[in-house]
């Protein structure tokens, strides 16, 4: 899967394994086997992380919905716990170039921040909180938080 996947979108597109569970009852092997697999993949591959690994626990846990699925309380934990794994892993970034959909740090250059005409803006490299960008197949994502600045003169409109 890895390969196809890669030889669409990049050979460094990010890989994030949402790692498997037990079957409801726990019996055999096999998932073991899958899991520790799983883990070989993300220990080999520099762009694969596994992002979530509590669904070991979900048959103890009372977050099975039958044999193979999960309830709704599992998944929604595997949502909410993968996609903060899935940030955190994307946000260490700060190379000119990432692979495809982690967040690229946006270096504190003054000129980056101007005002027209008559006004001034004025901001400090404590003021850039964040400024960060990635891209997604044609689509560019910027999230930025600046706080504190100041802005002077007066406006043409």
């Amino acid at each position: 899967m890895l390969v196809r996947y890669r030889s669409v979108y990049g050979a460094r597109m990010p890989f994030y394994i949402f790692q498997i569970g037990v079957n409801n009852p726990p019996s055999g092997t096999g998932f073991g086997t899958v899991r520790l697999a799983q883990e070989d993949v993300a220990k080999t591959d520099p762009y694969t992380k596994i992002v979530f690994r509590n669904a070991r626990d979900f048959y103890a846990r009372g977050l099975m919905a039958d044999t193979y699925h999960y309830t709704q309380a599992g998944y929604n934990e595997m949502g909410a716990v993968g996609a903060s794994n899935v940030v955190s892993a994307g946000a260490n970034v700060g190379t000119a170039y990432a692979p495809f959909g982690e967040w690229v740090n946006v270096p504190y250059v003054a000129g980056n921040f101007t005002a027209g005409g008559a006004m001034t803006w004025t901001v400090t490299s404590g003021q850039q909180v964040t400024y960060v960008y990635t891209v997604i197949n044609k689509t560019m994502v910027l999230c930025f938080n600046i706080e504190g600045t100041t802005v002077g003169g007066d406006s043409e409109y």
